[in-house]
This record gives structure tokens, C-alpha cells and sequence, in this order.
């Protein structure tokens, strides 16, 4: 008896190493094919270094209008709390302590 148990036992866990990994899934292939993947051709490097100094042009802007343009403590926090909802908080964490 003990025999068979054992064949049943290991006959299960050949099962299991077929399938693959615990949890993988089997998804059709996309309707798209790799199509985005072999038509992507990323910007051009001047438009890219464009991009960065508007950015920083913007936090500029944003952390003098935090630190100094808004008088009114409670604007001052309407305009915090705007800032984290956008998600751009990160950028400003030191002004942020500062006020808080």
C-alpha cells in the first residue's frame, strides 16, 4: 500500500513541475502584437534637454510662490496640499517642513 501512496505522491509533484511556476498565468497573445514596441523611437535629445529645463523652470516657480509669494498661512496650506495632489510633493519635501 505504502507503495502506490508513494508513486500517487510522486506522480502529483511531477504534475506541478510541469505547469510552471506556482501562480503563472496563460494569457492569449495581445491583439496588438509587439506593434508599440517596434514603432517606438524615442525623442530626440535636444527636445529632451528642452524638457528637463522647463522642468526646472517650473519647480523654481513653484517652490518661490511656496516659500515667499503666499502670505495667508491657510492658502499657504491649500497651496501645499494642491502640490501633494498633483504628486509633485517629492520635489518640494524640505520647503514643505519648513512651513509645516
Amino acid at each position: 500500500m505504502e507503495n502506490s501512496s508513494g508513486a500517487a505522491a510522486q506522480n502529483a509533484s511531477s504534475k506541478d513541475t510541469k505547469k510552471g511556476p506556482a501562480g503563472a498565468a496563460k494569457f492569449h497573445p495581445a491583439l496588438w502584437g509587439d506593434h508599440f514596441l517596434i514603432n517606438y523611437t524615442p525623442p530626440p535629445q535636444d527636445i529632451l534637454c528642452q524638457e528637463m529645463l522647463e522642468l526646472d523652470e517650473f519647480k523654481k516657480e513653484v517652490r518661490k510662490k511656496l516659500l515667499t509669494a503666499i502670505e495667508d498661512p491657510k492658502d499657504r496650506l491649500v497651496y501645499i496640499d494642491e502640490i501633494e495632489r498633483l504628486g509633485v510633493a517629492y520635489h518640494f519635501e524640505a520647503e514643505i517642513e519648513i512651513i509645516l
